[in-house]
This record gives structure tokens, C-alpha cells and sequence, in this order.
């Protein structure tokens, strides 16, 4: 299995660490998971068109983790894709995959105006799904699970497994005995690893003070001197980082992380290629 990180980043503006995005591929089949800020221009730089690609899976709903669905649809559509494309995520995917298509309604229609006459507007299936098996593609069986984050019970993270080969995506979470279970003996681990305390929000008028904030954040991200002692309870090979702020520096990130876990420790970057 092959893995891309095509975006690292957080909510917030980075230009070297655009919104969280990664594609997983086998055998020439591809199942993006998030799409994020940026994640349509990170698949071009990375030589996979949306064309590519039938399976988008998203972990949870919080706009950095799906801003460029919309625009992934349309764009397929554009270049010719006539195959529905499936789109996989919790409760409340359907309502929003109708929004999407509703809000691009007009852009649509505009442009089937002057198609050739076979074409129909994009097909898109939805399926919703909780905890458990949620698709096999290509010899990939993928699960889904619960992880620590809001909204409570509706946020995931995923695991792909091929007859030979196990990569686990964490998600959006808190340190969680859920994601050691189902990452347990993987190839890859990748996992958030935000660094609050670097953050640019961290006096941002948003939160009554900094201390407030970094209440908040431990109770649904996890901090860098946590993720050692995850992989390495899940007995993982390869930690990969995700989901970091502008100010991490991955050195201190892999001398932090490095303390509990003697594997592989990789910090993730955009578009960074990893293959098992």
C-alpha cells in the first residue's frame, strides 16, 4: 500500500502544510480520506487526478476536513467522470454532500449547457457509517472507529488493511485507547500531533483565556509528549506525524516523540510519499 500525505496542516492558513488530506492506493485504486483546504492542487502536484478516484472518506465534520469536497466534485465532473463517486462519513454526510450539490447547482447546470449531450450532472452515493467495517476496495478492507473529538461519537478514524499490510489513520483525537486497539501491530501509524502551545491562536479573543484554550484542546487533540507512549503501546512500526501547527519544529517533535517509542519516526510533510 502506498500513502500520501497531501495535507499536514490545521484549520488555519499554512502555505507549506495545507488542510488535512491523505490518499491511500493499491493496485492503482485510490480512497482519499479528508479533504481539506488545498487538497484538489496537492493531488495534481502529487500526479493524481480526482478523475483517479472513486472513494472519498471523511473523518469527521469540521470544516478543515471536508472545505474541498465540494470543489473535488465538481472538478471530477469537469474533466469527464461520468462513474458516481462514493463518499463515506458519519451521520450528517448526505445532508451535506445535498448542500454541496445544491450550493453548486447553477455552476452545474451552466456548464452541462454546453456539454456534450450524454453528459448528466455528477452522481454522487453517500454512505453513512459508525463504528465498524465500512468498505473494501481493491483487496483494501477499510474499518472505521470512534475516537476522543467533537462532535461527540462522530468523529473517526480508519484503518486499511491489505492481505500483507496495515496503515492506520488516527484522525482528529484526544490520547485514546481506542485508537492503540485498532492501530495495534500496524504498519503505519498516523496520528495527529498538535502542538497547542505553539499555536497562533494562543491569545485569540476566541477562548474567555490561553489557559481556557489549552483546557479545551487536551481534552480533544493530542500533544507531542503523549505520542510516544501511543505507538509504542500499539506496537506500531511507523509513527507518522499530522496535523501540526505553523510552529512545530519537527526536530523537536521526533526528539519529544523519540523519548517512548524506539521505531520509526517520521513527521509528516505535504506530500511526502510513504509505500509498505
Amino acid at each position: 500500500m502506498k500513502l500520501i500525505m497531501l495535507g499536514t496542516g490545521l484549520p488555519m492558513p499554512n502555505p507549506k502544510r495545507k488542510g488535512p488530506s491523505q490518499l491511500i492506493s493499491l493496485d492503482g485504486a485510490h480512497v482519499l480520506v479528508d479533504c481539506g483546504p488545498g487538497a484538489v492542487h496537492r493531488l495534481n502536484e502529487a500526479h493524481i487526478m480526482p478523475s483517479m478516484i472513486d472513494h472519498v472518506m471523511i473523518t469527521h465534520h469540521h470544516a478543515d476536513h471536508y472545505l474541498d469536497l465540494g470543489y473535488f466534485i465538481l472538478v471530477r465532473w469537469l474533466i469527464g467522470v461520468n462513474r458516481p463517486l462514493n463518499v463515506y462519513g458519519p451521520e450528517g454526510q448526505k445532508r451535506m454532500v445535498n448542500q454541496l450539490l445544491e450550493m453548486h447547482d447553477f455552476d452545474f447546470r451552466n456548464r452541462l449547457g454546453v456539454m456534450a449531450p450524454n453528459r448528466r450532472l455528477p452522481e454522487v452515493s453517500v454512505i453513512e457509517f459508525e463504528e465498524g467495517p465500512v468498505a473494501e476496495v481493491a483487496g483494501m478492507k477499510v474499518g472505521a472507529f470512534v475516537t476522543p473529538h467533537l462532535p461527540e461519537g462522530r468523529s473517526f478514524g480508519f484503518s486499511f488493511t491489505s492481505h500483507d499490510k496495515k496503515i492506520v489513520l488516527s484522525g482528529d483525537t484526544a490520547p485514546s485507547e481506542n485508537v492503540i486497539r485498532h492501530a495495534y501491530g500496524a504498519d503505519i501509524l498516523v496520528h495527529e500531533c498538535v502542538d497547542s502551545r505553539k499555536s497562533n491562536l494562543s491569545a485569540s479573543p476566541a477562548f474567555a483565556s490561553p489557559e481556557d484554550r489549552l483546557k479545551h484542546m487536551a481534552e480533544i487533540h493530542t500533544f507531542p509528549e503523549f505520542l510516544g507512549a501511543i505507538a509504542k503501546d500499539a506496537s506500531v512500526k511507523t509513527l507518522v506525524t499530522t496535523h501540526m501547527t505553523p510552529a512545530s519544529v519537527p526536530e523537536e517533535l521526533s526528539s519529544i516523540i523519540g523519548r517512548d517509542f524506539n521505531g520509526e519516526i517520521i513527521i509528516g510533510e505535504d506530500l511526502m510519499q510513504i509505500t509498505r
